[in-house]
């Protein structure tokens, strides 16, 4: 059997979910109604600012701005929003076993003839390319691995 890992991590995972798309999937996981209006009012309402301290030139902060996308990692709900928003990623990618991790994400494909292998890898990809583009998330180039022994 021949095998490759492909080990991915996305840009900025946190900071890109789609609110919308969020309470969607949400609503798909049966959070409905009260709860779903609750994490509508949870993410609408987070605001962030930057906060410089310089030696030199003292303490800069930004002005304060609503986010529009994604959600605060530091906070107990981070994570688990996150994990709910791409969880059905092994749903959408056929040919392969995927192991999520955070924002990494281990994928194994295997198949014992390599040119059969080649063809399953190039499908593999499109259909990745084609779920974080839908899902407006970038996987980080310089951290992606892919490793065939």
């Amino acid at each position: 059997m021949n095998s490759i890992g492909i080990f991915l991590e996305i840009t900025k995972a946190y900071d890109v979910l789609n609110h919308k798309v969020l309470l969607s999937k949400l609503n798909s996981y049966c959070i409905r109604g009260v709860a779903n209006l609750w994490f509508e009012s949870y993410l609408s309402h987070q605001k962030q600012c930057v906060e410089i301290n310089s030696v030199k030139q003292g303490i800069y902060v930004s002005t304060t701005r609503e986010m529009e996308y994604g959600v605060t990692q530091g906070l107990i709900l981070g994570p688990i929003l996150f994990s709910l928003y791409i969880n059905e990623l092994s749903l959408n990618i056929m040919g392969s076993k995927i192991e999520l991790l955070a924002d990494d994400t281990d994928i194994l494909v295997s198949e014992a003839n390599m040119n059969s292998l080649q063809y399953k890898l190039n499908n593999v990809m499109n259909e990745l390319q084609t779920w974080f583009t839908l899902y407006s998330l970038v996987v980080n180039g310089e951290k992606t691995e892919i490793f065939f022994p």
